[in-house]
């Protein structure tokens, strides 16, 4: 059994565990063959979490039989564990208050634009849209003690540059012949061909970072900053991509607060005088983190986007982050496909949820429903 769903029916994977008493799940990488982390619903835990240790070994042999350096790159690791936890806010950034005291800051100076005639606003750099912050601080901010503000109120500056950036490296696919490579690594699985004439992992990472630009547009009130010379050079990308946001904001006399993870970013800012907010996230993942259900959907996402297919195994289900045949809107819409195996103990009750959900979601928006 198969589907097509939202993100936000795998909540009901977990309402169905806890209905069952299936208190504890483990979360595994399919290609790797490796256990990722438990999740004790009992202790409301994420526990057991593979680090560098479990990862490093697994992840240089699979890249010595790669032999390409590309496909050697598209084997997932341990960074994309912690990306995952981290663009789902399970492990939000250390200054987080810091950060919601700028945007209440900008939210008052928009109610009372006589007093602060200069727009105050924000600016990405590119990283901040794939770490997905924006738009899932105002859904899930409460379970990082984040107070309630209102995203429309909020403008934030979209350089083109970020758009082309990540535009960039969707173009990328897995051939035939890649798929030969990747079946004599991986081993002779159906969840490996599945991936056939997918994004690689790069494409897939891209893609996330699309939708969260698109939906970044559809909450925040942007504003487009075009310009400036696209390099592949990522140092001169930056360069050119600051260069152009701040002769804009002199153009406009804004005030730009520019957003980014990159520490290094900071000194293409200094450069061309761009105050700057670095979003400073953990450097070690804990092994252990409070088990948020609100959260728990965002998570799986992203970790099936970086690692393409994950299992939970004591379930006898594989969630697909890309598969054959799936669109940019299924992207935009942020679906995925589940697989359930015959003899799945939850089988038949997850696909009876999965229809439910489906016909929910052709009528309601479930993102809205908390």
């Amino acid at each position: 059994m198969q589907h097509i769903i939202t993100k936000n029916c795998l909540q009901t994977i977990m309402n169905e565990c806890l209905l069952t008493g299936n208190t504890k799940v483990t979360i595994a990488s399919t290609l790797l063959d490796l256990d990722l982390l438990t999740v004790d619903l009992e202790r409301g835990e994420f526990k057991s979490m593979a680090g560098p240790r479990e990862f490093d070994p697994v992840v240089s042999e699979l890249q010595r039989k790669m032999g390409q350096d590309f496909l050697a790159q598209d084997v997932p690791g341990y960074g994309d564990l912690a990306d995952a936890l981290r663009s789902s806010l399970l492990v939000p950034p250390e200054n987080l208050n810091e950060l919601m005291k700028e945007i209440k800051d900008i939210e008052a100076r928009r109610k009372n634009p006589y007093r602060y005639p200069r727009m105050r606003c924000f600016a990405i750099d590119t990283n901040v849209a794939y770490d997905r912050l924006l738009t899932r601080l105002p859904s899930y901010g409460s379970g990082c003690g984040v107070v309630d503000f209102d995203p429309n109120s909020i403008s934030v500056v979209v350089p083109d540059m970020v758009d082309r950036e990540v535009s960039y490296w969707v173009q990328h696919k897995y051939t035939p012949k890649d798929m030969e490579v990747m079946v004599r690594t991986y081993g002779e699985r159906s969840e490996v061909r599945a991936l056939s004439n997918c994004c690689l992992k790069s494409g897939r990472r891209a893609l996330n970072a699309q939708t969260e630009i698109n939906l970044i547009r559809e909450s925040y009130a942007t504003w487009p900053v075009y310009g400036g010379e696209f390099d592949l050079d990522k140092e001169k990308r930056d360069r050119e991509m600051v260069k152009v946001v701040g002769e804009e904001m002199y153009l406009q006399k804004w005030d730009v607060l520019f957003l980014t993870a990159d520490d290094k970013f900071r000194a293409h800012t200094n450069a061309e005088k761009v105050p700057a907010f670095l979003l400073r996230y953990p450097k070690d993942v804990p092994s252990v983190l409070r088990y948020d259900p609100w959260l728990f959907a965002e998570f799986v996402y992203d970790l099936c986007i970086n690692f393409g297919i994950i299992s939970l195994k004591s379930l006898g289900l594989r969630v697909f982050g890309d598969w054959s045949g799936k669109t940019v809107d299924d992207f935009k819409q942020e679906k995925i496909k589940v697989v359930f195996d015959e003899r799945s103990a939850l089988g038949k009750a997850l696909d009876r949820d999965c229809r439910i959900m489906q016909r929910l979601s052709q009528r309601f928006d479930l993102s809205t429903i908390s």
